[in-house]
């Protein structure tokens, strides 16, 4: 074979090669390829069966529960994703598997060109075996030419011819096929087209599915509690002061008051992992806290609310202002300086604050029983409170500062938080126990904070008595 013929030939077996694996390629892609039940291809693709199983759990669980509805609707979307890898397999199938130019390239051009390329290699063998007779014969009768010599070369002749016209005719097939790539080219074009419109229309349908799951989501009751932000707890239980800070904060009153180190002997760690997950399963109310009877348990879960914040309870937005305030060294000067940076906190913030550092004054009061003077509360609490962004580790210094600042609002709370606090906003005073104390008890009334007659005053610029 010439240069250009060998050249052509191993273009035609890349040709062969590639387009033979990327047809078994796109068709073991394909749910039942060949088969014309749509339905039953309808049920091998892995969307359906993901949808029909999503579907399957929401009617398990519920489909008025949170997760069954969004169960629900997601299930409703594999079956239209579904529906549309079906339709996009069946063009495919059509315009791509059975396209003439693919199916004729790899069922009949190529086929031929290695039939000719073999029917070629076999003349040339005889012409070869032809040739070696001839030129064997012309050695052994040198000079004469024999009848049986004329018919060798005769043959040598013929077969020469045949070599020349089937190779002719190979070349020929050889090189139509290769005009043909551009068809191929343009074919493969073609099938990306296809997949852009297919993988549009599903990301089309998913993006207009996705609302309605967050709008889901958004409008739930039922939140993890832990480490979701203030604001969006407080919106979605339509609360002003933090469940868990409540639930936690009264039942402390009901056994805690007189605990010795509370909020700094730790408790159970298994139990407030316990109370942790309740709340976040919405599981937690008045009659669910009755259940905890070791107060340095429902104290531990606190802590471990307010250090799961993502923004601390005194925001770190205000750290400097805190830490510049701190460092003023005559005191009525530095109280000042404290308040004005409360009063810039967030009304969430500074609500859930005025509550805690309430029960926090409270507890202190009491510091002859519990031992929790407002230093001991301070060193054990300023962590919860109060953070940076970016931690750089223990810091001796900055600690002191952050004690420093909670030790100031608790033993000044009543000038820090001049209004009244009532701790039971949802929690019932008459949820008791035969270890807590009634509502009446002298126990009980000696921790109630006055109820507050309406609601806290604008909060203004004072100044330190």
């Amino acid at each position: 074979m010439t240069e250009d013929l060998a050249a052509s030939e191993r273009r035609v077996e890349a040709l062969r090669g590639s387009c033979g694996v990327i047809r078994k390629r796109l068709s073991e892609s394909l749910s039942g390829h060949g088969s014309d039940d749509a339905g039953k291809r309808l049920r091998k693709i892995p969307e359906h069966q993901l949808g029909s199983a999503m579907k399957e759990g929401a009617g398990l669980v519920g489909v008025e529960t949170l997760v069954g509805a969004i169960m629900n609707e997601c299930g409703e979307a594999q079956t239209k994703l579904a529906q549309e890898r079906l339709s996009y397999e069946q063009e495919l199938e059509m315009t791509v598997l059975d396209n003439s130019v693919l199916q004729q390239l790899l069922d009949t051009d190529i086929p031929n060109v290695t039939k000719l390329r073999k029917t070629l290699s076999k003349l040339t063998l005889d012409m070869d075996a032809t040739r070696s007779r001839y030129q064997s014969a012309q050695r052994h009768t040198v000079g004469a030419v024999t009848a049986s010599g004329q018919q060798l070369r005769d043959e040598l002749e013929a077969a020469q011819v045949k070599v020349e016209q089937h190779r002719d005719v190979l070349a020929g097939d050889m090189f139509q096929l290769l005009s043909r790539e551009p068809e191929l080219a343009q074919l493969m074009l073609h099938l990306v087209k296809l997949q852009t419109e297919h993988y549009r229309s599903c990301l089309q349908l998913l993006e207009a599915t996705i609302p309605g799951l967050q709008a889901s989501l958004n409008a739930a009751a039922v939140k993890p509690v832990f480490g979701l932000s203030l604001e969006e707890h407080l919106r979605v239980t339509n609360r002003q002061v933090a469940l868990p800070l409540e639930m936690c904060v009264c039942r402390l009153l009901q056994i805690g008051a007189d605990e010795e180190g509370l909020f700094r002997v730790a408790g159970s760690t298994s139990k407030a992992r316990k109370l942790k997950s309740c709340f976040d399963a919405g599981l937690v109310d008045a009659a669910h806290m009755l259940d905890y009877l070791d107060p340095h348990v429902v104290a531990d879960a606190l802590k471990a609310y307010l250090r799961d914040l993502p923004e601390p309870l005194m925001t770190t937005d205000f750290y400097d202002e805190w830490m510049t305030s701190a460092r003023v060294q005559e005191e009525g000067a530095r109280l000042q300086a404290l308040w004005q940076v409360l009063h810039q906190l967030p009304e969430a913030h500074y609500t859930n604050l005025r509550y805690l550092i309430k029960f926090l004054a409270l507890l202190c009061k009491n510091k002859q029983v519990n031992k929790m003077t407002t230093q001991n509360m301070a060193i054990v609490m300023a962590p919860n409170l109060l953070w940076t962004r970016l931690e750089e580790g223990f810091n001796m210094t900055a600690t002191g500062t952050h004690s420093l600042v909670v030790d100031s609002l608790i033993a000044h709370c009543d000038w820090f938080f001049p209004e009244d606090v009532d701790f039971f906003i949802t929690y019932p005073r008459e949820v008791t126990t035969e270890t807590s104390p009634t509502p009446d008890s002298p126990h009980a009334r000696q921790w109630r904070c006055p109820l507050s007659s309406g609601p806290p005053p604008l909060r203004r610029a004072a100044t330190v008595a």
